[in-house]
């Protein structure tokens, strides 16, 4: 593990070492992981003591017992590490040299991910000097190595690009206005890129979709009757005033049954009823 750790530093892959043994101290782990050529801040070693991971069972005190994860943090692998219970450490290294291969090309590089990603968003945001139209320029240069980081940093901004996506068109069945607005944000803030397309694409969907007004409506009544009946309390949750609040919201989404924030009314009626 120790020579593992060695070959792959500098690559995307950190070492979780894990003891179970209640009479050695993790110092004295550390201690002999540093006697063996493992220095004090190793940057992709960390040691801990009894730890686990929820979709790992078994292991108790079978050890030595090796677990690999992808990017993402997805169980990929698990199995005994050591002959004396059957198991095979190359094996386990196979897996991990088979993930590597597949990591994104912005998890290797100069610049860790939660970095680039940090960064990404707020050029994204507009929020520094340097723009997403910059960056694309740049990337034409002839230097290889500095065409790789802008790469790799263009990359982080379309993930976050698509990430502020997704988490927009989530709001559809819930508030369709603010997925309108954070689109509107999203596409100011990348206009005048390559990256701006596909917003701009799904803005103009949703701003030429006859139900849109329909579903805007829809929110402010459907918000405005739940905060109230919420008001209430218990003593005057009545039979009778459930029946009015479910009326009204029938009412609302009437001929409206296939839009999504409808299903969100429907789920608050089913409550109601």
């Amino acid at each position: 593990m120790v020579g593992l750790a060695e070959r792959l530093r500098g690559s995307p892959f950190h070492l979780v070492a894990t003891h179970t043994h209640d009479n050695v101290t993790k110092n004295e782990v550390l201690a002999f992981l540093r006697a063996n050529g493992v220095g004090p801040h190793a940057p992709n070693f960390t040691v801990t003591k009894l730890g686990g991971h929820p979709k790992v069972k078994g292991n108790g005190i079978l050890v030595p017992y090796s677990a690999v994860f992808d990017h993402r943090g997805k169980l990929v692998y698990e199995h005994m590490s050591g002959s004396y219970h059957g198991g095979d450490g190359w094996t386990m290294i196979e897996h991990v040299d088979a993930k590597l291969a597949e990591v994104p090309a912005i998890y290797v590089g100069a610049q860790p991910y939660e970095h680039a990603s940090t960064l990404a968003k707020k050029i994204a945001m507009g929020r520094l000097a340097g723009t997403v139209a910059k960056i694309e320029k740049g990337r034409q240069t002839p230097e290889a190595e500095a065409r790789a980081e802008l790469d790799r940093l263009h990359a982080a901004v379309k993930r976050h690009r698509d990430r502020a996506m997704a988490d927009a068109l989530a709001l559809e069945g819930t508030r369709p206005s603010e997925l309108v607005a954070s689109l509107r944000k999203l596409s100011k803030a990348l206009k005048g890129t390559t990256l701006v397309a596909d917003v701009d694409a799904k803005l103009a969907a949703m701003e030429g979709s006859p139900g849109l007004a329909k579903a805007l409506e829809i929110e402010k009544g459907f918000w405005k009757t739940a905060r109230s009946w919420n008001k209430l309390k218990e003593k005057k949750r009545t039979e009778a005033a459930a029946a009015r609040t479910v009326k009204k919201l029938e009412k609302l989404i009437a001929g409206s049954e296939d839009l999504p924030i409808s299903e969100t009314v429907e789920a608050f009626l089913a409550d109601l009823r």
